[in-house]
């Protein structure tokens, strides 16, 4: 699985190490200003601002920090689902107005930005995260998603 690792992987040197630095930059500058739009959007409708804007802020912290609690490898893989999981929290927040279905094509967005990542591992548990998030509130809280 040494394709998948950025370090190990020869064909990740040169211009394609910059293009991964640019995607770590990216992925924390979301990170962080997904939390208002997480704020905001209750807040319109009438839902939990505070639950939903602490869960925002949280989730940022963990992808600011992913790397460095996890190590680089990990730490990639947990930073996209982290920001996956604030897209989860947009469309709660979203709950009962009319952009709700439209909030899902921010989990496509951020898994395009994730690509960013070259590392097919963090991609991977991304785009599991949103199958396993779509089938389990499916069934538990149907409302949310």
């Amino acid at each position: 699985m040494d394709e998948f690792d950025v370090e190990k992987n020869p064909s990740c040197d040169g211009p394609l190490k910059s293009i991964w630095g640019k995607a770590i930059r990216l992925i924390l500058l979301l990170a962080w200003v997904n939390v208002p739009i997480v704020a905001a959007f209750p807040y319109d409708i009438g839902n939990a601002v505070a639950l939903l804007g602490g869960a925002a802020v949280l989730l940022a912290a963990l992808v600011t920090f992913a790397g460095q609690l996890f190590g680089e490898a990990v730490g990639r893989s947990i930073a996209l689902v982290g920001l996956q999981g604030q897209a989860a929290l947009i469309v709660a927040a979203m709950a009962g107005g009319a952009w709700q279905v439209d909030g899902h094509m921010y989990f496509f967005a951020l898994l395009a930005v994730g690509v960013l990542m070259i590392d097919g591992r963090a991609i991977i548990a991304s785009a599991a995260f949103i199958a396993v998030h779509h089938l389990l509130l499916n069934f538990v809280v149907p409302g949310l998603i």
